[in-house]
């Protein structure tokens, strides 16, 4: 079962109303390639190219987007180029479009079908956004983008770096039932020893829409 896992770097911990917060590290994105469980299907995820990590934060601090794109290149934006393997072992492009993500996802998730995709969360801002996240369907069409909001309530207590919320495990696909299941956390003392514990919410691929407890099957 193809699980993703979203990991960050920690340095420095402080603590401010109530929340530990984090210094996090973000080195520069490169084009990444998921694959589904079978390997016949992957995804390859070209970020947006950026001038340099001062030249983003600046912008962002400025207010200017997009932020940090490297002058001079053509239709610099995220997008996804989706292939499948053919008979004789090679890949061929289905299809390709521009991604959601302002830079690049931080992971992704391909089904065994070949029909759903899905992106988490944005490089440098994990929890933010309306694309913490987006899942794409046949012919790259969007099905839905969620922002974390519409998956954990607005009380819940998650860990925090200077850049991110960091509020999941290793989320994978239910294949049988067509659902998302996000490993959502649910306790985690952030000490070194302590591990963490996650509560699934399950998403249906169909639509998009959260399924009710009661409704999950086994």
């Amino acid at each position: 079962m193809k699980k993703v896992s979203l990991t960050f770097s920690i340095s420095v911990a402080v603590l401010t109303c109530g929340l530990r917060v984090f210094a996090d590290s973000w080195p520069l994105p490169t084009p990444q390639k998921y694959y589904s469980e079978s390997k016949r299907y992957y995804i390859e995820v070209i970020p947006r190219e950026l001038e340099s990590q001062l030249k983003y934060f600046e912008d962002k601090v400025a207010k200017k987007e997009p932020a940090g794109s490297k002058p001079g290149v053509k239709d610099n934006y995220c997008k996804g180029i989706f292939y499948r393997q053919n008979e004789d072992g090679r890949y061929e492009k289905v299809w390709e479009r521009r991604l959601s993500n302002d830079v690049a996802p931080i992971g992704a998730l391909v089904s065994d079908s070949g029909e759903y995709v899905i992106t988490f969360d944005n490089w440098h801002s994990v929890g933010y956004g309306e694309d913490v996240v987006v899942i794409y369907g046949r012919g790259g069409k969007m099905v839905k983008r969620m922002a974390l909001s519409d998956i954990v309530p607005p009380n819940a207590h998650l860990p925090r770096s200077a850049s991110s919320i960091w509020w999941g495990g290793k989320h994978y696909i239910d294949e049988k039932n067509l659902n998302l299941v996000l490993k959502v956390l649910s306790k985690w003392s952030l000490e070194p020893d302590d591990k963490p514990e996650y509560k699934d919410v399950r998403v249906d691929l169909r639509t998009g829409d959260l399924i009710k407890e009661n409704a999950v099957a086994d």
